[in-house]
């Protein structure tokens, strides 16, 4: 029986390594099973640092930068408790976590003027139809995605007046989705892509892009 038992624990212990091992693999490989995975291994082990930190990192964008930080300090404190270097990984996921965040700030503010030079040229499939795409970016990396909505369902179909192929157009398509699912409006967000995610093979970020942004803890 003791045995038994201790087979049991040392598979479910290797089941346990197998779900981390395969989380931080999917995570860089931006696969589309990296998000199930940690949450999954979070779960699994609530008091695991490193898997909420991981968790809080593949989801930082929906987070305000209060709850990104109160996030990241619990993480940490759990990790304290498992040794230096589980510590030290977190810490790691901190400062990579708020370094995206800069950097999709200083995209905003380089998006701003491009906008406004767009709507100020006399071209105008550049004023019409690229500012407000370019307008509705900024307001997406400023954590404004009402605003984003606005102004993309306004274009409508002038998008098409931007030219180039088809996969760069519903690069538009994708940033709508994803301000009207940030917005609340998971509805209207997929059936918005229910034509590429019911017609055709199609990469996993599609359905990232639906993704509620629900708490994880």
């Amino acid at each position: 029986m003791a045995s038994d038992a201790a087979a049991d624990a040392a598979a479910g212990t290797a089941a346990g390594a197998r779900l981390e091992d395969r989380a931080v693999t999917e995570l860089p490989a931006l696969s589309g099973q990296a998000l199930p995975l940690l949450r999954q291994w979070a779960a699994a082990e609530p008091d695991s640092g490193t898997a909420c930190a991981l968790l809080t990192l593949a989801t930082c964008d929906r987070l305000g930068d209060a709850e990104l930080k109160d996030e990241l300090v619990i993480a940490h404190r759990d990790a304290q408790a498992a040794g230096e270097r589980q510590a030290s990984v977190v810490y790691g996921v901190y400062l990579f976590s708020h370094r995206i965040r800069a950097q999709r700030r200083a995209a905003g503010g380089a998006l701003r003027p491009l906008a406004r030079r767009c709507s100020a040229d006399r071209r105008p499939e550049f004023r019409d139809a690229l500012a407000p795409v370019v307008q509705a970016l900024a307001e997406v990396t400023a954590g404004r995605p009402r605003a984003a909505v606005d102004l993309l369902t306004a274009l409508g179909a002038d998008a098409e007046r931007i030219g180039g192929v088809r996969v760069e157009r519903e690069i538009i398509q994708d940033t709508l989705a994803r301000a009207l699912a940030d917005a609340g409006e998971h509805v209207r967000s997929a059936a918005l892509l229910h034509p590429r995610t019911s017609a055709r093979r199609h990469h996993a970020y599609e359905d990232l892009l639906l993704a509620p942004a629900a708490g994880h803890r």
